[in-house]
């Protein structure tokens, strides 16, 4: 199991896959640590995702131009679902 070292970060636990929204957010230097090998008595999908700091400073600095991808997967989407209601 990898371990969070004293670098810092953001600490998320979350269930699922995030994969697409980590690669949309252009993070590439993370761990993932099941819960199931945390607390080996819990069954679960969730994960503990950990971003170093340096990778969170990073994200800083294109967050503006993935909110606008962001932005206009939203309206796109909202487009496709009043299409199909018409």
């Amino acid at each position: 199991m990898s371990s969070v070292n004293e670098d810092g970060g953001l600490l998320y636990l979350k269930g699922g896959d995030f994969s697409d929204e980590l690669k949309d957010a252009r993070i590439v230097d993370y761990t993932l640590i099941n819960i199931e090998d945390i607390a080996h008595s819990i069954e679960s999908d969730k994960k503990v995702l950990w971003i170093p700091y340096s990778n969170i400073s990073k994200f800083k600095s294109y967050k503006n131009e993935i909110e606008d991808m962001l932005q206009k997967r939203r309206k796109e989407s909202k487009r496709k679902k009043q299409d199909q209601c018409e």
